[in-house]
């Protein structure tokens, strides 16, 4: 794969008004107004993990918020993936937004989840064959073909991630972005979910963009590229390899045999110990981000095949059909009325209520198009 996608970020800025006190004070008393991003600029490629780093409250999380359009507030900036504006609808069709606290059908078995929710994202042009293909590389990747037969429920809590993770994986998004994937993890499992990250990037040609709150030394080799953020500004985004040389140039040289990446979050820290260490510390960490500004590099891509057309190529991608999804969702309906006979009676029941509820989705679907 010669073309390679690329995520452009550029002065993504975030701003949100918080009202407080009663709702008659609110009348009266304007609202508070916040500044969560500011000027935020980044590029990550496909082929390698982009991880934004910083403390709690940095504004990690916001930032794919603003990218998935999903912050809630104002947000300003732009955002474009391979020269096109990452608008709502584009990011839903070629990009997914992994968030582990979301609900599955507890009572199927991972093989069958994995199943159903690849007829669901995948075109009705991708045969069973082709379809068992993509689950079986995906499980053997993310190490997951062992609990094939197990319920989702019943899982580690890391075995659990990764499933959910190959869930969002198999409808094969160009870009795909994940909030502190590590979090409550060992470093072992932190470390195995990462790599197989790393991996897939590398082997399908995609782009992965995670958050962390801190970066062993075993994790900062799997990334490729990093932004460090301190309380939504940037104090360093490019490749993870030119980190030490940036701070260097700061002022700011790693000690020999210290892992760079902890040594310079470190330095982006507050120390609350006393307010005089709280005024240091921030005042370093504020001439760190205007060093930035002032050389900044987030424009420069790793890598001399980045042209960022590369979705082009995928721009045929076409979702399955109303009727296909309606005969998916009722055949997972069965799957899960079989599977807990506790609740059969109750799944008979309602069964024809959902039939009848999807002939008139398309029905009116049917008719829509028609009218268009």
């Amino acid at each position: 794969m010669n073309e390679k996608h690329v995520l452009e970020c550029k002065n993504i800025s975030f701003m949100t008004a918080i009202s407080n006190g009663t709702w008659f004070s609110k009348i009266y008393k304007p609202p508070s107004v916040f500044q969560i991003l500011k000027n935020v600029s980044f590029t990550a490629i496909s082929g390698e993990v982009h991880g934004i780093v910083g403390v709690a409250d940095s504004g990690k999380t916001t930032l794919l918020e603003a990218l998935t359009s999903g912050a809630g507030g104002d947000i300003g900036g732009i955002a474009m993936m391979d020269k096109f504006m990452l608008t709502s609808r584009r990011f839903n069709k070629f990009c997914s937004h992994i968030n582990y606290r979301n609900q599955y059908p507890s009572s199927l078995s991972v093989r069958s989840l994995l199943y159903y929710h690849a007829r669901l994202c995948l075109s009705s042009t991708h045969t069973t064959l082709e379809i068992d293909h993509r689950i079986s590389e995906l499980s053997a990747m993310f190490d997951v073909i062992g609990y094939a037969h197990d319920k989702l429920e019943d899982l580690s809590i890391s075995a659990k991630r990764r499933v959910m993770t190959v869930l969002e994986l198999l409808k094969d998004p160009i870009l795909t972005i994940i909030d502190d994937p590590t979090a409550d993890l060992s470093p072992l499992s932190a470390y195995q979910l990462v790599y197989a990250l790393h991996f897939y990037a590398a082997k399908f040609n995609r782009i992965i963009v995670i958050t962390l709150r801190n970066v062993r030394s075993d994790l900062s080799h799997l990334l490729g590229a990093v932004t460090f953020l301190f309380y939504g500004e940037v104090a360093y985004s490019g490749p993870m390899r030119l980190l030490p040389t940036h701070f260097k140039k700061a002022g700011y040289e790693c000690p020999e045999n210290e892992n760079p990446a902890a040594y310079y979050l470190t330095l982006l820290t507050i120390d609350k110990e006393s307010m005089e260490k709280v005024m240091e510390t921030q005042e370093k960490a504020t001439k760190l981000v205007a060093f930035r500004t002032e050389n900044d590099t987030s424009s420069e891509v790793t890598g001399s095949t980045a042209t960022g057309t590369g979705v082009l190529l995928d721009s045929g991608r076409k979702n399955a059909s109303t009727s296909t999804i309606f005969a998916i969702l009722l055949r997972r309906m069965i799957s899960i009325i079989a599977s807990t006979p506790s609740t059969s009676l109750a799944g008979l029941i309602a069964l024809p209520v959902v039939a009848a509820t999807f002939s008139f989705l398309r029905f009116a679907t049917i008719s829509y198009e028609g009218f268009e």
